[in-house]
């Protein structure tokens, strides 16, 4: 673990003060969320507004949007689209109306679908994404509940028809992987302020259990902080950055989160 210098502490505090506000949300998927009022319909589309997160920020939220559409074309909300879904007869049709849909990137419309199957599993058995994830969890470490709740949409999604990549949008701790689009969401889940939506409550998780969202940007960001000083990036490198944020904010550590995938990005866009 590393302990952030004096320079690094200034430059995250004043990047949270800078960017950390709603005027920002029009760079980043999160802005789906705070579409809807009600939370349950913002659980649902945070997981795909997160999880369809990698590539063009303008293209993801294209992807997200079509998808939320064709949900709301077939059953007025996000949670009654997914409702629905408990009807094999319901899956059967809309299976069959996918035809033309785009995906996203390498993911495919039938993606999308099996997915949502897997939130109506979620619902009809625990009620809640929420709840679901929280039956796996226990500790301080949110591994056992990502690695529970991926594991279970997999088996389920196992039986299903499906593009080649659908296992890409479930990716797990015990993968290896940063899990940064899921990292993501758990964020946007948790902490409640005027961008993280904060929905779960405290009995789920609390924001100082939240890992850092990792991806090649922010890991690059984080070597040059000095947040951490390994090379290769995989989960260990997410516990590690994570845990030198946590000496700064030991009850808040990815509250930075946001404002450092701001870095580059928002300068980008307004210099084109």
């Amino acid at each position: 673990m590393q302990r952030t210098s004096a320079n690094t502490r200034i430059f995250l505090e004043n990047q949270f003060k800078k960017f950390h506000k709603r005027e920002f949300l029009y760079s980043d998927p999160l802005e789906w969320v705070h579409t809807f009022k009600d939370p349950r319909d913002q659980e649902i589309v945070g997981l795909f507004a997160s999880l369809l997160a990698y590539g063009n920020v303008k293209q993801i939220k294209v992807s997200v949007g079509r998808w939320l559409s064709f949900m709301k074309e077939r059953a007025h909300t996000p949670t009654g689209f997914i409702e629905k879904l408990r009807s094999e007869s319901f899956a059967l049709r809309v299976a069959s109306e996918l035809s033309g849909v785009p995906g996203h990137r390498f993911n495919t419309a039938l993606d999308f679908l099996v997915l949502s199957q897997c939130v109506a599993k979620s619902y009809a058995d625990f009620g809640s994404i929420s709840s679901h994830f929280s039956s796996h969890h226990s500790g301080d470490s949110i591994e056992k509940g990502l690695d529970g709740l991926c594991n279970d949409w997999k088996r389920f999604a196992s039986t299903k028809p499906k593009g080649k990549y659908f296992n890409f949008l479930l990716a797990s701790p015990q993968d290896g992987s940063t899990c940064k689009r899921i990292c993501m969401y758990l964020r946007w889940m948790v902490r409640s302020d005027e961008l993280d939506a904060g929905i779960w409550g405290s009995k789920t998780l609390l924001p100082k259990h939240l890992m850092m969202p990792l991806d090649v940007h922010t890991s690059r960001l984080s070597k040059k902080l000095g947040l951490t000083k390994r090379k290769t990036v995989n989960w260990r490198t997410v516990c590690d950055v994570t845990q030198t944020l946590r000496t700064l904010d030991p009850e808040d550590p990815i509250r930075f989160d946001f404002s450092l995938c701001r870095v580059g990005i928002v300068e980008k866009r307004s210099r084109a």
